[in-house]
């Protein structure tokens, strides 16, 4: 539903901007991007042997991230756009935290959708320092955690940094969005919501003072958020130690860094077979895969090669990989090139998320409202700056 709403809107910006004979904005990230995804669609039509139908086309979450993008890219937002859509992207962090507080602290199950399987594997039969909580984002993706909530709380930090509002609402929500991380209990999200830090320092300037200054609050800060964890019973503790740095495993092939590992080992194995064209999107999940190589190299020691840049060498070859790269390349140049000159940096690094996830994770779609909205927030900041930079 969500990609067929895409698809419409999309295609009434397009129909708009050519009927007032308007140039249709493309920037060269997703021109690269665009190429990615028809080299896609060929690789699953000769190498895997899909069917390419409409629903193969608008249920392509690769496509619709692109539509999202190219939509986006075209259309222009209000100053009050951007305050009511703020407004209500801090009402929804908010609402988000809690029910991870509730689901920490009270219930685990409050608010899941037992429907979802990937939710539910994280949940039933696991002690508490092994759950995953999900918050509210089980009813719509499990990556909503990150390029939702952490996006959209990156998004309103730089947002805050950039009016000069209180200091005390940037650090209480970076301490919001950092316990949300931890209770989550995934590691790839306490490290990109870490990166709120990391654009902290970067915005108050790098010089010993502020090193020493905001080095000494993040202290007393991280001090501040153990003692009320604690306070509600959170076991910090033994979260760290069992989870994250799963010091209650023995060997580095039973902790989650043998997976990343094991990965590479794989990959090493079998991507010299295929290394110019890939072997195609073969593996499934959630049925019978069809790369029965792959299967048998992973032994059931995993799911996958667990490293995002390595699966996509794998799946599509150096050919199909390259153009991926160059669409992240080309976007982080343009968001930081821009950034430097709006002051806003919030989209730059939520695809500085997005591009570090895919070393702990798969996933090569943009499909995600965080993600969409970095790009409206990040296109209206600088659009005000060259509207304030010709006036002045």
């Amino acid at each position: 539903m969500l990609s067929a709403v895409t698809w419409f809107g999309a295609i009434i910006v397009i129909f708009d901007k050519l009927g007032k004979r308007d140039k249709i904005v493309f920037p060269i990230y997703l021109k690269y991007l665009l190429a990615f995804i028809l080299y896609t669609i060929v690789s699953d039509y000769l190498l895997v042997g899909k069917t390419i139908t409409i629903k193969y086309i608008y249920s392509n979450y690769l496509l619709s991230g692109f539509l999202a993008a190219l939509m986006v890219e075209n259309i222009k937002v209000s100053a009050s756009f951007i305050k009511k859509a703020s407004f209500l992207c801090l009402l929804f962090l908010l609402f988000a935290f809690f029910v991870i507080i509730y689901q920490q602290t009270i219930n685990s199950f409050f608010l899941v959708n037992t429907n979802s399987l990937n939710t539910m594997s994280d949940l039933e039969g696991l002690d508490e320092i092994q759950k995953r909580l999900p918050s509210i984002y089980s009813w719509s993706s499990l990556m909503d955690l990150n390029y939702g909530f952490i996006g959209i709380a990156t998004l309103i930090i730089s947002k805050y940094m950039k009016e000069n509002k209180s200091n005390y609402n940037v650090i209480a929500l970076i301490a919001m969005t950092l316990i949300f991380s931890f209770l989550t209990r995934g590691r790839w999200m306490m490290i990109n919501a870490l990166l709120l830090l990391l654009m902290y320092f970067i915005f108050k300037g790098v010089n010993i003072k502020n090193i020493f200054v905001y080095g000494l609050l993040s202290f007393f800060v991280f001090i501040a958020m153990v003692q009320s964890l604690e306070f509600f019973n959170v076991p910090v503790t033994k979260i760290i130690d069992e989870r994250i740095l799963e010091n209650n495993k023995g060997s580095i092939e039973e902790k989650s860094a043998g997976s990343r590992i094991f990965a590479f080992a794989v990959f090493g194995k079998l991507f010299p077979e295929h290394p110019i064209f890939g072997k195609g999107l073969l593996h499934s999940f959630g049925g019978q895969s069809k790369d029965f190589e792959l299967v048998h190299a992973l032994g059931g020691r995993s799911s996958q090669i667990h490293v995002g840049y390595l699966t996509l060498l794998y799946y599509y070859g150096i050919v199909g990989a390259l153009p991926f790269l160059l669409f992240l390349y080309h976007l982080l140049k343009k968001l930081l090139k821009e950034a430097k000159q709006s002051q806003f940096y919030g989209a730059f690094f939520v695809f500085i998320g997005f591009a570090l996830s895919n070393w702990t994770l798969v996933n090569f779609t943009i499909f995600y409202y965080g993600l969409t909205l970095a790009i409206v927030y990040h296109n209206f900041y600088f659009e005000k700056y060259k509207f304030d930079f010709k006036k002045a």
